[in-house]
């Protein structure tokens, strides 16, 4: 058995989603829900109307499909509903063959790691350091949000540059070669160190 309901605006008290469950904790979960759903129930919240019950499941999609296309899709331009579809094309308990789950095995194969267009890094970087920024504020406060995220973005414009070598000298201790700033050579000196290197790295750079 399965029922038909419908989700409603508490703003306005208009319907903007048509479902159909087996069980009638399906009109209240938010799982599987669209990002048009989640924005309205994030914005105005809802409220939940049986319209049939206890009918069996192809009842229950045929009047699905019936309603959808009487109050319209909003993606359409026909009505007030975020459904995606028109309706009536569940598969509640269909057992797919081998053949088809290996075909949706091998369809999803490097999904994950297809290549982005130049224009869609673009879109994803500005969104990740808008983002970024919006937590500093929230965090800091706008002026100490926004000083953090220039430093944040100037060090990472930066060249990294290897400068830790300069100006210190060679010095070994039995198996161990290391630079030592000029300031410090005294102290190492005083523990046995020795000017230099090993001479077994005398070929490394």
């Amino acid at each position: 058995m399965a029922y038909v309901y419908q989700h409603i605006r508490l703003d306005t008290n208009e319907v903007f989603y048509v479902g159909v469950g087996k069980r009638k904790g399906r009109a209240h979960t938010h799982y599987g829900r669209n990002k048009y759903w989640h924005h309205i129930i994030n914005k105005v919240g809802y409220s939940i109307q049986i319209i049939a019950e206890n009918i069996s499941y192809q009842e229950a999609l045929d009047l699905e499909k019936n309603l959808i296309k009487t109050i319209g899709r909003k993606d359409l331009g026909l009505g007030s509903l975020v459904n995606m579809t028109d309706g009536g094309e569940g598969s509640l308990g269909k057992i797919q063959s081998e053949m088809t789950r290996s075909k949706k095995r091998i369809s999803m194969i490097g999904k994950n790691s297809r290549s982005c267009k130049e224009e869609t890094k673009k879109k994803l970087s500005i969104a990740r350091n808008a983002s970024f920024l919006k937590k500093l504020i929230t965090k800091y406060g706008e002026s100490e949000g926004i000083n953090r995220y220039d430093l944040f973005q100037n060090k990472k414009n930066q060249k990294f540059t290897y400068n830790r070598t300069k100006g210190t000298t060679w010095m070994n201790n039995k198996q161990v070669n290391k630079r030592i700033r000029p300031e410090n050579i005294s102290g190492y000196l005083k523990n046995g160190w020795l000017l230099g290197r090993l001479a077994k790295n005398n070929d490394k750079t």
